[in-house]
């Protein structure tokens, strides 16, 4: 079953949030009765699992490799100087103004 909901780009951090479409959702009590089948699709297939819960009180359950990829994008892009390179990087890739470099060995 699929969570529905919308895609959401942030632009502060360049990433997009894609409810919806990668997302899979399981209420409480099929994720208790299929607990394993349910874990290994989210750390095998990495994608990341809503359990619906009574009053709204859902909870999103993510790989730790997912989880850890998230923080480092929050880390990476969190300090303004560090976003403000790597959007100027960005911008520059994309109007062809990268150029190949050889590696020094050591």
């Amino acid at each position: 079953m699929t969570a529905g909901g919308h895609s959401q780009y942030n632009e502060r951090i360049g990433i997009c949030t894609n409810f919806g479409g990668s997302m899979f959702a399981v209420n409480y009590t099929g994720l208790r009765e299929n607990m394993k089948m349910y874990l290994d699709r989210v750390t095998d297939d990495y994608e990341p699992m809503m359990v619906t819960r009574k009053n709204n009180k859902n909870v999103v359950v993510l790989s730790e490799g997912a989880y850890n990829n998230l923080m480092e994008n929050v880390y990476l892009l969190g300090n303004k100087a560090n976003y403000d390179w790597l959007m100027e990087s960005k911008r520059q890739l994309e109007a062809g103004d990268a150029h190949a470099h050889k590696l020094a060995d050591d």
